[in-house]
């Protein structure tokens, strides 16, 4: 991406997009299942503090934009020296990762064949399907912020390029913020409760940011919109998981609603 915008390409930005976005969804996946996995050795709600981590990356990368855009740095430097950064940081830190598996020893290995049967049979599952429809609308409400936000505080609302990025640096602190000190708020209410409060809110908030008249409106609304998809992505994991090891096989005494899944977690995932 640095070099595609030095140059002014296009279609290079275009491949370095695609590339970093199959990177990052790889990622995402592989960080997700452990994620799960170590909430429920836990027994209480982990995963929005963990993906509290996403939005202070978030919050930091914005920060740096808004300060490169204030130095005159180009984009194309910016991410360049970006790049460097975030490759000697997973070398270093790829090492420390474990590699033993989950599944005990005792368990027999599944040959190709069983488990991609079993993963069609995950597309069947409407529980998982409804789940991930939730998730896609947090996503969508997230992935707009991160998208549009300093765009339309620019070019909409009239701020300057840096004020714009810290528009984005508020959005991703509050949702930090939201995610690192929810988990006894979730034990509390449930899963579900609090997914239905805080997707009211960040509605609310889409609305104050696209007819707020005056910077403190628009900032509220900014901080609404952020509380408000803050919960649906992490809580959608964990119901996923739940969910799945029910319908693909896997612990399944430990699917939503039994009497095992409430005492693990605190409240059934549905």
């Amino acid at each position: 991406m640095g070099l595609a915008a030095a140059i002014g390409s296009v279609p290079l930005i275009a491949i370095a997009f695609v590339v970093t976005g199959a990177g990052i969804g790889l990622l995402d996946v592989m960080i997700n299942v452990e994620g799960t996995a170590v909430e429920r050795t836990a027994g209480r709600t982990l995963m929005p503090r963990m993906h509290g981590a996403w939005s202070i990356g978030v919050a930091g990368g914005s920060g740096i934009g808004a300060a490169c855009a204030g130095l005159g740095i180009t984009p194309g430097a910016q991410f360049a020296g970006e790049a460097g950064v975030i490759a000697v940081s997973a070398l270093a830190v790829a090492a420390g990762i474990p590699r033993e598996r989950h599944e005990p020893a005792s368990q027999p290995q599944r040959d190709r064949a069983e488990v991609l049967r079993q993963w069609l049979r995950g597309w069947l599952d409407w529980r998982l399907l409804l789940i991930g429809l939730v998730m896609l609308g947090c996503d969508l409400g997230e992935g707009g912020a991160n998208s549009w936000l300093t765009l339309a505080a620019r070019n909409y609302h009239g701020q300057s390029a840096a004020a714009a990025a810290l528009f984005l640096t508020v959005f991703a602190a509050c949702e930090a913020l939201t995610r690192i000190f929810a988990g006894p708020a979730v034990d509390r209410l449930g899963r579900v409760r609090t997914t239905r409060v805080t997707t009211a809110l960040g509605v609310a908030g889409i609305v104050a940011f696209v007819l707020g008249g005056n910077v403190v409106i628009i900032l509220a609304g900014v901080a609404a919109w952020a509380i408000g998809v803050s919960m649906g992505i992490p809580l959608g994991m964990t119901a996923a998981a739940f969910a799945a090891s029910g319908s693909l096989g896997a612990r399944p005494a430990r699917r939503p609603g039994t009497r095992e899944s409430s005492r693990s977690t605190g409240n059934p995932v549905i």
